[in-house]
């Protein structure tokens, strides 16, 4: 397989998980597409061969897409996530459930002296990223980065 159909199996995989124990009865193939139409945003040819009704909604909200998909697999309705009795009184289950299924920010720190070159492997390898500490209140440089669920690339 070349890096190409690597990293759409490594998105795949990803999608499937982001799922917990939800859908459980539904083929793999199946989770698999739903996990590729909530949790991303972009165009998917996968999506685009097999579900182009799901396709053409892709950029739509989490929240809206939930509700295509709720209409097509009833079930999802019941999250059913291993965290769900450890979990503190109060936290609602299914607002934490959805938590997975979105990207997340993911923050970098800089050691001193490091802060220019790490901004320009940033701005080089075109990487949104904000300062994550604007007051200069931690003793170290930190950014704040915005990148794909399945990201794995390095910029040392």
């Amino acid at each position: 397989m070349g890096s190409r159909d690597r990293k759409q199996v490594s998105e795949m995989c990803y999608c499937f998980f982001r799922l917990g124990h939800s859908l459980k009865n539904i083929s793999k193939e199946e989770r698999i597409l739903a996990g590729l139409f909530l949790t991303n945003r972009k165009k998917e040819q996968i999506l685009e061969y097999l579900r182009p009704e799901w396709h053409a909604l892709i950029e739509k909200e989490l929240e809206e897409k939930l509700e295509i998909i709720r209409g097509t697999f009833p079930d999802l309705t019941n999250w059913k996530y291993f965290l769900e009795r450890a979990l503190s009184a109060g936290i609602n289950h299914p607002g934490f459930c959805v938590v997975f299924l979105k990207s997340r920010d993911c923050l970098s720190v800089s050691g001193p002296g490091q802060e220019a070159p790490l901004t320009e492997k940033m701005i080089r390898n075109k990487i949104d990223f904000q300062d994550a500490d604007p007051e200069s209140v931690l003793p170290f440089k930190t950014y704040s980065l915005r990148v794909a669920p399945n990201w794995t690339g390095y910029f040392y």
